[in-house]
């Protein structure tokens, strides 16, 4: 078979063959990175350099097929992203999540034939939704959600239309599940995006998966709560069930998860500055410590995991009742305003 390389794979997508069926998206400045637009199926998108002479190295924007000839695929982190990538990408849905390595002409005109199948179906309402599905509307709110945090400009229906197109439900379709990402980021103790208010019609087993693939989405993996909260989230509809026997002998799992490496020397400064007063109700701590020392906790206004500082003008010293507060009160962003206001040596980031 035909070995392929950039500069010949450019090349072979100019000829005839694929007239009708790739779009040349976008040349960077530079001319690096070529990005082609698949017409049909789930209008995919891939990038390569057309002047590597060593080889065909393409970047996807969903998982490669895997056929003859296509070696080496790897799912990027957030840390493999660049700069070109975002420029040759049109965004949105549309970013660098995968790369290969492509051996043939037949293996890349097989990986193209392969992306223009439809896979667009005429949804029922109530038909589940495939774990590729979910996937793709957890990236697409957690890009959201950076740029609401970062105060980037978006538009919420272009994302909408955008999962449409590859998967066939309605937009409004894809708006109600975001409001169900919401809520689970809610159970998460996290800040959902405003305007997609939380919708709790989500089964405990679906929440799961959805917390799972944030945490593969952001590249941070904590212990699972959604699940355990979805069924707990009502307890005043209990109150006329027979009691539980409950575990007598717990089930124990161990997993891997993401722990940021904190300063104790902001901690110290913290707690020392606040002489025992919480910084947002302004009572006493509740409680003292077996060494004699007030009970308050250190809490980052801008979460560590949406990229928050650890500094002492991003952490406020609070009792475990305001602590609660501002990871799942209902006034939480009311109440994060307030502390701005008051504690001066705060710099909202």
């Amino acid at each position: 078979m035909t070995t392929i390389t950039g500069l010949s794979a450019a090349e072979y997508l100019a000829s005839d063959e694929f007239k009708n069926r790739l779009k040349l998206h976008i040349k960077d400045n530079t001319d690096k990175l070529w990005s082609y637009k698949i017409y049909s199926g789930m209008r995919s998108e891939f990038a390569f350099d057309p002047m590597t002479k060593n080889g065909l190295y393409i970047w996807f924007d969903c998982p490669p097929p895997t056929v003859t000839g296509v070696v080496d695929i790897k799912e990027l982190s957030r840390s493999s992203y660049s700069t070109a990538l975002d420029r040759v990408f049109s965004g949105g849905l549309h970013k660098a999540r995968y790369k290969a390595t492509i051996q043939t002409k037949q293996a890349l005109s097989e990986v193209i034939s392969n992306l223009e199948l439809d896979r667009r179906t005429s949804h029922q309402p109530n038909e589940s939704w495939s774990t590729d599905e979910l996937e793709a509307a957890v990236i697409a709110y957690v890009d959201m959600r950076r740029m609401e945090i970062n105060k980037e400009p978006f538009t919420k229906k272009i994302y909408y239309e955008d999962l449409s197109k590859k998967f066939g439900r309605t937009a409004k379709s894809y708006e109600y599940r975001m409001q169900n990402i919401s809520y689970v980021y809610s159970l998460m103790g996290r800040d959902w995006i405003p305007g997609l208010k939380p919708a709790k019609n989500v089964g405990a087993k679906i929440a799961g998966i959805i917390e799972e693939l944030i945490h593969k989405a952001e590249g941070f993996y904590f212990s699972p709560v959604a699940s355990f909260q979805v069924n707990i989230s009502s307890p005043e509809k209990d109150q006329s069930r027979a009691q539980p026997v409950g575990n007598l002998i717990p089930t124990v799992k161990n997993s891997t998860v993401t722990h940021f490496t904190r300063s104790p020397e902001v901690v110290n400064w913290v707690l020392s500055r606040a002489k025992g007063i919480c910084e947002c109700c302004d009572f006493h701590a509740p409680f003292n410590r077996d060494d004699g020392t007030p009970f308050l906790e250190v809490h980052h206004l801008r979460r560590l995991t949406d990229g928050g500082s650890d500094t002492i003008t991003n952490t406020i010293a609070v009792c475990p009742n305001c602590h609660r507060e501002l990871h799942y009160g209902a006034n939480r962003t009311q109440l994060l305003k307030t502390i701005y206001s008051k504690v001066t040596r705060l710099f909202e980031e």
